[in-house]
């Protein structure tokens, strides 16, 4: 049942969003490619990198050919899971998408025809089968009567002492419009509760004086002029972990399931 407090007009936003396939601009390997029209890209390649390292190191370090099942929950278009696949993962890491968007699942199918993506709500999904799950840039759309509810199901599906990865904007920015709320750490951590030990906790995509100036003057609403050397610097520099939240945008957290 969906809580009193889920407003139709907000969710629509992202919705409406998945007309177009828009986590396939970034690039992850060689030139990096923004978009004046998402912003948000240089930040969603940090988010690839951070995330990329956490797989590698926290959860298929000890793998030996093993197979390690992944799920990515509220996968959106795969754009995520697409990224990941791009860049040095075992071949032994099996993904999953699952999203309750039809729209955003028949562009991840499309883009991903061998990676498994299916339209379902969390807690449809099988308890105990994965590895490890990540939850990107999702519970800031979901209303915060319904979040406990969402936890306790992400924590049923993966298996005792798997890994979450997660990442959330921060109070640090404005709420947008399509999300319900915003983040500090103590309330990122306390979403979840007992049913998970925080491992990281960690702000990322802080701006600097050059940043800013960068996009001040090269990206325009009509145009913009990207060079490659800088888009790269961009992305290390907010791909950075801070243990303050002061000036980061996006917060991290890696999770242990208890």
């Amino acid at each position: 049942m969906k809580s009193k407090d889920r407003d139709a007009s907000i969710d629509q936003i992202q919705a409406e969003q998945y007309s177009f396939p828009y986590h396939y601009i970034p690039n992850v390997n060689g030139y990096p490619k923004f978009s004046r029209r998402s912003a948000y890209a240089p930040s969603y390649l940090a988010a690839i990198q951070i995330s990329t390292d956490w797989l590698l190191r926290h959860c298929l370090n000890n793998l030996n050919g093993d197979l390690h099942k992944h799920i990515d929950i509220g996968c959106g278009d795969g754009g995520f899971i697409h990224a990941l696949t791009q860049c040095e993962i075992p071949e032994s890491v099996e993904f999953t998408g699952i999203d309750m968007d039809q729209r955003a699942i028949a562009w991840a199918t499309m883009f991903n025809p061998s990676i498994r993506f299916t339209t379902e709500s969390v807690s449809e999904v099988e308890s105990d089968a994965w590895d490890s799950g990540s939850v990107v840039e999702v519970i800031e759309h979901i209303p915060p009567a319904e979040l406990p509810t969402f936890v306790s199901n992400v924590g049923r599906v993966i298996r005792p002492n798997g890994s979450l990865f997660v990442t959330v904007p921060s109070t640090e920015i404005a709420i947008s419009a399509k999300h319900y709320q915003h983040f500090t750490f103590e309330s990122l951590k306390s979403v979840f509760g007992d049913m998970f030990e925080v491992v990281e906790c960690f702000g990322f995509e802080r701006k600097n004086w050059l940043t800013r100036t960068y996009f001040r003057h090269f990206f325009k609403r009509r145009f913009h002029l990207e060079i490659g050397k800088m888009s790269r610097y961009i992305i290390r520099t907010y791909a950075a972990k801070h243990a303050r939240l002061r000036g980061c945008g996006r917060i991290g957290l890696m999770l242990k399931v208890r």
